[in-house]
């Protein structure tokens, strides 16, 4: 939850405009001269899209891990769920949204060539819920149905899922404009 502020008409005497308080009741003037807190709520979906495939064999030790760091930091917040999907020649569902990190299964794992247009599909399938849709995927490129990708991708964003992509390697051939 984030607290914020924006001035009103009643609520709490703002100090930084206490003296435009004081001069609007000199002159009879009402001015927006208190503060009003609310609440704002959270509210996000991340799915994050990880490539397993046999060029990520150097670094899959780390690369498991740092998935890991960064599902824990996401799932710590307040009206925030994640999803991990693993791609490769296939996909594998390792969190879903709503299910907590304790209950995933992420180990290193790297092998097989990189597609994922099946795995974008059965995220795009995934129970999204929140207001702001993420889906963040990591890649070191390389992607053999990167056409199909696109498409799914198109059909992602009308539905109101924003796209971004972490390039991990040298590889990032064909990737240009997603």
């Amino acid at each position: 939850e984030k607290t914020t502020s924006q001035p009103w008409f009643e609520g709490d005497l703002n100090i930084m405009r206490q003296q435009d308080a004081y001069v609007n009741s000199l002159v009879g003037e009402t001015g927006k001269d208190w503060t009003h807190y609310h609440k704002n709520e959270v509210s996000l979906d991340v799915a994050v899209l990880r490539d397993v495939s046999g060029s990520t064999e150097s670094f899959k030790q780390e690369y498991a891990e740092s998935a890991v760091v960064m599902l824990a930091a996401l799932d710590g917040l307040k009206g925030v769920q994640t999803s991990l999907v693993d791609f490769g020649n296939y996909y594998t569902v390792k969190k879903c949204f709503g299910e907590t990190l304790k209950q995933s299964e992420i180990t290193p794992f790297a092998g097989g060539g990189t597609s994922i247009w099946s795995a974008l599909r059965a995220v795009r399938d995934m129970k999204w819920i929140a207001s702001k849709k993420l889906l963040v995927i990591i890649t070191d490129g390389g992607i053999y149905d990167i056409q199909l990708a696109k498409s799914e991708l198109a059909t992602m964003k009308l539905r109101g899922i924003k796209s971004i992509f972490a390039n991990i390697g040298g590889q990032a051939n064909g990737m240009e404009g997603l």
